[in-house]
């Protein structure tokens, strides 16, 4: 029998996790990224990732609607597991699954250099969407004429096409190059005076989702210091849940305290604290034996 990791926590996060998409539907783009819950303490499938701020966590892949940042699916990554062909595609095993939702709708997903692949594009293209996302140099299918290279100009691009593929090179400064996959642009186009390529401005404009999500989690937030680690993913659970609250909220009232500006999203969860808390306590104050005595 295999061992479950995220067994003291596993309930009431998949309770959460399919309330989600109940309550929104995305646009046409779909971003998937990490978020790291910061955390310390003793845990089996605690990650180490220098670049993010917290440095040590645990890892949460999320599916976010590009727009909104509307969180929609998520799964948390507990380490290599035994399973041969999980090890072997588990990147692309993680973007199958978090859009599955959404497969034949036509939509388009969005990740970053980890994701990118042939293989990837390819199936989700047999689900029936499109995939946009910076690509490695390493890969095996990249031509070393788009890789970075001094000899290159600054601003320019190369192209190449196959089929449904769209691969793009662009120099932003000379001995650098990006390198994006797109099965949803198949032209050369270009705008602005770095001649940047639209693909790219795409690309920019839609890929961070998570990362805001993430952000918002950040900013307001319910986590208090703990050692257990199934506290301290409940505590984003519900910095989360209230992220798409307040979305779900402003798409059914926009003009809601639009003089607040920022401050909206603070009122917002004030007011949902006390909404969630007040029948509790009128209910309690009906039983007898723990009114005040009268003196």
């Amino acid at each position: 029998m295999e061992e479950d990791k995220l067994a003291a926590f596993r309930d009431i996060w998949l309770m959460f996790t399919s309330q989600l998409p109940k309550f929104f539907v995305p646009g046409s783009d779909l971003c998937v990224h990490e978020q790291l819950v910061a955390y310390r303490g003793r845990c089996s499938f605690r990650q180490y990732i220098p670049s993010k701020p917290a440095k040590y966590g645990m890892k949460i892949w999320w599916c976010c609607d590009c727009t909104t940042s509307y969180p929609l699916t998520a799964e948390i990554y507990l380490g290599k597991q035994k399973n041969a062909e999980r090890e072997r595609s588990g990147k692309e095993l993680v973007v199958k699954t978090l859009t599955r939702p959404w497969h034949k709708s036509g939509r388009n997903v969005v990740g970053n250099n980890f994701f990118s692949s042939v293989e990837l594009a390819e199936d989700l293209l047999s689900d029936g969407m499109m995939y946009v996302g910076t690509l490695r140099s390493n890969k095996p299918h990249v031509p070393e004429m788009m890789k970075a290279s001094r000899k290159r100009e600054e601003h320019s691009s190369l192209f190449g096409y196959h089929d449904q593929f769209t691969l793009a090179s662009y120099v932003p400064k000379q001995g650098r190059a990006v390198l994006l996959l797109s099965t949803l642009h198949h032209d050369s186009a270009v705008s602005g005076p770095d001649k940047k390529l639209d693909a790219i401005l795409h690309y920019n404009t839609t890929k961070s989702g998570v990362d805001n999500t993430d952000h918002l989690a950040t900013v307001h937030m319910s986590r208090h210091k703990t050692s257990r680690w199934p506290m301290s993913l409940f505590f984003n659970m519900l910095d989360i849940g209230g992220i798409a609250a307040f979305i779900v909220w402003l798409g059914n009232n926009p003009d809601w305290k639009v003089s607040e500006g920022i401050r909206r999203r603070r009122i917002f969860l004030t007011d949902l604290g006390y909404a969630m808390v007040t029948p509790h306590m009128e209910e309690r104050a009906m039983i007898a034996t723990l009114q005040a005595p009268i003196r």
